[in-house]
Parts: structure tokens; C-alpha cells; sequence
């Protein structure tokens, strides 16, 4: 998630915020409690953020880079089964979203974050262009 996108959903996530305080401000809470009410919502909706943007794949001259919320994984280009251009929403979702996938040495599906045709516009070509130095880089 860019910076900018950051901005926008914590500001788009601001406005039900402000209706819940003023809402509990109506139904005659206390200040002090509407604090303590804004204090929590802004941690949540800041740490989710956060968690949010800590979503990337990186590439490297060694390899690919995927690091998720709480884990991160690197896969060296000789233990890359294969790369694809391939759909990366659920099958149920109402919305077909395409990306690059990656498949390890036991040729399980890693979908690589925000390379997806909604986040980056010429996905199909990113994704020859990573494919074209997996192929460089695993003969090394």
C-alpha cells in the first residue's frame, strides 16, 4: 500500500470515527470517555493501516522478497519453480483480479503482494519482465 493510499483510507476511515463520537457525544457520554473512545478507534485503524502497508515484494539480485504481515520469506532464484501472470482473487470473489505468482521448489502458489492488474497498470508485463530474471538469475 503506497503512502498515498494510506492517506486516503485513514481518511476515508476517519469519517465513521467522527460519527461514533459524535454519537456517543449525543447519547451523553462523558469527555473523558469520548477521549479514551477516539484514542482506541485511531490505535485500530493506525496499527491496521500499518499492518496493511507492511505487505511487499521485494527483487533482488539474489532472488524475490515476500513479506506479509508477519512473516517474511525469501525465495533465491534457483529455488523458483516458476513464475505466472494467473488469477490471484478467490474463485467466490465478485471481482477477477490477475497477478504474479510465484511457485517454490515444492511448487506451492505464493501470490506476490500489490503485483496485481488493480495496483500496478502493465501487471502482464511486470510479470515477464520479474519471469525474464528468474530466468537469468537461476542460472547462475
Amino acid at each position: 500500500m503506497t503512502t498515498t493510499n494510506v492517506g486516503a483510507v485513514g481518511g476515508i476511515c476517519a469519517i465513521p470515527g467522527l460519527l461514533l463520537l459524535l454519537r456517543l457525544y449525543r447519547s451523553g457520554v462523558h469527555n473523558g470517555w469520548l477521549i479514551v473512545a477516539a484514542a482506541g478507534y485511531a490505535a485500530v485503524i493506525g496499527l491496521l493501516l500499518a499492518l496493511a502497508r507492511r505487505s511487499s515484494t521485494t527483487v533482488t539480485d539474489e532472488g524475490v522478497v515476500v513479506r506479509h504481515t508477519w512473516r517474511t520469506t525469501a525465495y533465491r532464484w534457483s529455488e523458483i519453480a516458476d513464475i505466472r501472470f494467473e488469477q490471484v482473487s478467490p474463485p467466490a470473489a465478485r471481482i477477477t483480479i490477475h497477478g504474479a505468482t510465484l511457485y517454490d521448489a515444492r511448487r506451492r502458489r505464493v501470490v506476490l503482494p500489490y503485483l496485481n492488474d488493480r495496483n500496478v497498470a502493465a501487471t502482464a508485463r511486470a510479470t515477464a519482465q520479474l519471469r525474464n530474471r528468474w530466468v537469468a538469475g537461476r542460472d547462475r
